[in-house]
C-alpha cells in the first residue's frame, strides 16, 4: 500500500515484484505512470484514482475499482 504519500512517479522496477496482489496508489501525486505497469501479474489489482494522471493512461491491467480517471486532479494535462 503505497497509499496517501506524495509519490510522483513510480520505478519501472515496481514490476519486477511478480508475487504483487494489490497495488494501491490512490491519493498521491503521480502525473504518469512506467510504460511497463502492465507486466505485473494480470490479478494484480492496481488503483490510481485520486492522482494528477491525465486522461492517455487508458491501460488494460487497470480496471474495476480505482481506475476511474475522472477521479483525477487533470489541472495539469493540455
Amino acid at each position: 500500500n503505497l497509499s496517501t504519500n506524495l509519490f510522483t512517479q513510480l520505478p519501472s522496477s515496481i514490476t519486477n515484484l511478480v508475487n504483487l496482489k494489490e497495488l494501491h496508489l490512490y491519493d498521491n501525486q503521480l502525473t504518469s505512470l512506467p510504460q511497463n505497469l502492465c507486466d505485473l501479474p494480470t490479478e494484480c489489482l492496481i488503483v490510481v484514482s485520486s492522482n494528477k494522471l491525465c486522461e492517455e493512461y487508458h491501460y488494460t491491467c487497470i480496471v474495476g475499482w480505482g481506475s476511474d480517471l475522472t477521479a483525477q486532479d487533470q489541472s495539469n494535462c493540455d
